[in-house]
């Protein structure tokens, strides 16, 4: 594989009840917040509300732009009243950023390094196909100190939104 070669995993979700979906995008291919909300619509939230039909779900994103964006704000608010607007920079707070992508990484190249970008899509694939529901409730319980730490500040990020 040339080390120009790239692959972008911008959307991922994994949850209490274990994965959702992933997504890759091409070089290029950015995510808007017009594109978000359809993820949102049709994969996500439909998710949740299907595991979660009395709304007891709390849902929470990073600081992308798209996720950021006043329509996306909107439309969460209206369909995901617990959401959780970000964390402003605090990735001990986002199980994603602490936990999950040194794991994906030490799966993709616990082996020799992929041969092509086909065959490091496919790691990627297999590994998030291993990614087990136990695995992620560990993390999510190791984040709950973390979570109520910004809860008790959270009325500063709000100011700040």
């Amino acid at each position: 594989m040339k080390h120009d070669d790239l692959v972008f995993v911008k959307a991922f979700w994994i949850w209490w009840e274990g994965t959702v979906c992933l997504h890759f995008f091409e070089l290029h291919e950015t995510l808007e917040a017009e594109r978000y909300i359809e993820l949102l619509d049709v994969v996500i939230l439909s998710a949740c509300e299907e595991v979660y039909p009395d709304g007891n779900c709390v849902y929470q994103q990073d600081g992308a732009p798209a996720y950021r964006d006043k329509d996306t704000q909107s439309f969460l608010e209206e369909r995901a009243p617990q959401f959780i607007r970000n964390y402003e920079c605090s990735p001990d707070a986002n199980p994603c950023d602490c936990r999950f992508w040194a794991w994906l990484k030490q799966k993709v190249y616990s082996k020799e390094m992929p041969e092509n970008l086909e065959d490091l899509k496919a790691r990627i694939r297999e590994a998030w196909d291993e990614l087990d529901t136990e695995t992620i409730r560990k993390w999510l319980r190791e984040l709950r100190p973390s979570r109520e730490k910004w809860k008790a500040n959270s009325a500063i990020f709000q100011q700040d939104l």
